[in-house]
């Protein structure tokens, strides 16, 4: 529901993007954690409303801010979308957090923190990769268009396989970092069949089908940025003629790279910072007082961090692709073969094209239309034709599609316009003069002995 974000991102050096997305919006997470824990002290029933707007918030935040990603064109507006989405992802297990503990259900308190908080360490290693992948691309290219790019695996190749890496991270695919804090989220919201409430059962339940939308969606989108900024043929000039980044540049995204694939393949590594974060012991997360309380106690506690083996999973999904190797080996085996070159399917033009290719808009054009009251779309279209207006000889068809922010026009603007209406009236009173001023104080005393009177 914010505006800055996405205003703020593609204004800000790319560096300053990856700080400001994987620190500086953390802090409000950090305060809420500080907030919720310390001071408030969520231990009864009574608590569990505030547990369930988080819920809500978070996976509105999540669900509506990937959805906006999964349309945009530029680049760094695109990532500050996603930047909203994985927000939502942790707000949503701190709110099962504060669910489970209202209800005293400690160890699964804990387990739905661990989640919401190895999302937020993840995504500060994911998200700065990505925000310094699209610096390096701006640096080449000079672009944050979408539409201008293409074909850059060629031409920017660590560039676009240290991408690779951000993006299969954000899209919780294993045996990436994201895929384990999405894990544990998504375990958390199948334990809170545990809540002895019907009404919070039934809410949570929302939440995760949210989440799973959440997820598909932004698999959709990275599968657009990746494919439209890397793949195909360059769609113009800046792309055709651009080189591989610095080493510097390189070197940046190489260790948030380097963070995403060790924080998978060894997500304990993840537990012990958050452990000592929260000064807990992390081979037993035992503490009287925090909501880490018992994470193993077998009660309410289903699952644990001790379940995930990122290795165990790199070890069967390559012994299922060695099955696959092994099968098409035997089943081609001595098979003589004989190989015949020949030009790509063109469809009868004879001279494929950058202009044949998928653009950032056509390839979201499904997403679109599905929640076009959302995006709150107008299409105008422009013919031009060879013979005044005879629809047989047409020149050329231009399409312009536009959306726009539900939120800006339907509560931001709104507020603001009011705002500035209710100051407008109010700045009258601001009239130079001193026995004006005397009549304010002596209006406000008499209000006050009133109001004294009455207490």
């Amino acid at each position: 529901m914010h505006l800055w974000l996405p205003k703020a991102h593609p204004a800000a050096p790319s560096n300053m993007s990856a700080l400001m997305s994987a620190v500086m919006i953390k802090i409000a997470i950090y305060g809420l954690v500080r907030t919720t824990f310390d001071f408030a002290g969520p231990s009864s029933p009574d608590s569990a409303w505030w547990g369930l707007l988080l819920i809500a918030a978070g996976s509105a935040s999540a669900l509506i801010g990937v959805l906006y990603a999964a349309i945009e064109k530029d680049i760094k507006r695109a990532l500050a979308f996603s930047s909203i989405e994985n927000i939502g992802i942790i707000i949503l297990g701190l709110g099962l957090s504060v669910v489970f503990l209202s209800y005293n259900l400690k160890s699964l308190a804990s387990f739905a923190l661990l989640a919401s908080m190895m999302h937020s360490l993840n995504h500060a290693a994911f998200k700065s990769l990505l925000f310094m992948g699209a610096g390096s691309i701006i640096f080449r290219t000079h672009t944050k268009n979408m539409e201008q790019l293409g074909g850059l695996a060629k031409k920017m190749p660590l560039t676009s396989l240290l991408f690779l890496v951000g993006a299969l991270a954000i899209s919780g695919l294993p045996p990436l970092n994201g895929f384990v804090s999405e894990w544990l989220t998504m375990q958390a919201l199948l334990s809170s069949y545990q809540v002895p409430n019907t009404l919070l059962q039934i809410s949570i339940s929302f939440a995760s089908i949210a989440f799973a939308l959440t997820a598909g969606i932004a698999l959709a989108t990275f599968v657009k940025i990746f494919g439209i900024s890397f793949l195909s043929r360059p769609r113009s000039v800046h792309a055709e003629r651009a080189t591989e980044a610095p080493k510097s540049m390189i070197a940046g995204m190489a260790v948030a790279g380097g963070m995403c694939i060790i924080f998978g393949f060894t997500p304990f590594l993840g537990i012990s910072v958050i452990s000592s974060a929260f000064g807990v012991d992390g081979s037993q997360f035992i503490m009287p007082t925090s909501p880490f309380q018992s994470l193993s106690a077998p009660q309410d506690a289903p699952v644990t961090p001790a379940s995930i083996s990122m290795p165990a999973l790199g070890v069967m999904m390559g012994s299922v692709a060695a099955a696959v190797i092994g099968f098409i080996a035997f089943a081609t085996r001595g098979t003589k073969t004989v190989r015949r070159v020949y030009s790509t399917w063109d469809c009868g033009f004879g001279n494929l094209n950058e202009r044949m290719e998928y653009t950032p808009t056509s390839l979201s054009q499904p997403i679109r239309t599905v929640f076009k009251s959302l995006y709150r779309t107008s299409t105008s279209i422009d013919k031009q034709y060879f013979f005044g207006s005879n629809a047989y000889f047409k020149k050329s068809i231009s399409v312009n599609s536009t959306s726009k922010d539900v939120f800006e026009d339907l509560l931001y603007q709104p507020l603001t316009g009011a705002a500035i209406a209710f100051f407008d009236r109010v700045r009258k009173m601001q009239t130079g003069k001193v026995n004006a001023y005397l009549l304010y104080i002596m209006i406000a005393l008499l209000l006050l002995l009133v109001l004294a009177r009455l207490i």
